[in-house]
């Protein structure tokens, strides 16, 4: 919507919108933050992290909202939503298994070691 509308870019532009998200390097960063020692510097780096990981996010769903509705019939708006929040609920068992498969070869229960991963990876091990 706002790349179209705003933007005034072709459909295509949308793709490459969504590309940009950028969410895979803001979560490598903060991999990269909590395997470091804690310091005010790693604390206000995390911060920031996670309110780029909010605005990002914040910036791509609330337009689905619309595009949803324009494009579902009112009697199908819920099953519309639904399938919405269900594909949008996938992505962090997506991830669980990255970490289950990334860290399952490391042999540490040092959670500095394996950063975010690391409950994941302890449960999975479990």
């Amino acid at each position: 919507m706002i790349v179209r509308d705003h933007f005034d870019r072709p459909a295509g532009a949308v793709s490459l919108a969504l590309a940009a998200f950028a969410l895979s390097l803001i979560l490598a960063a903060v991999a990269v933050l909590t395997a470091r020692t804690p310091s005010t510097g790693t604390w206000a780096a995390a911060l920031a992290a996670w309110a780029a990981i909010g605005a990002a996010s914040s910036a791509v769903l609330t337009p689905g909202g619309g595009v949803i509705r324009r494009s579902a019939n009112n009697a199908d708006l819920p099953s519309a939503f639904a399938a919405q929040f269900s594909l949008s609920h996938t992505s962090p068992s997506r991830h669980t298994g990255t970490c289950a498969f990334g860290f399952a070869a490391v042999d540490t229960d040092d959670a500095s070691s394996a950063g975010p991963c690391a409950g994941i990876t302890r449960s999975v091990r479990a």
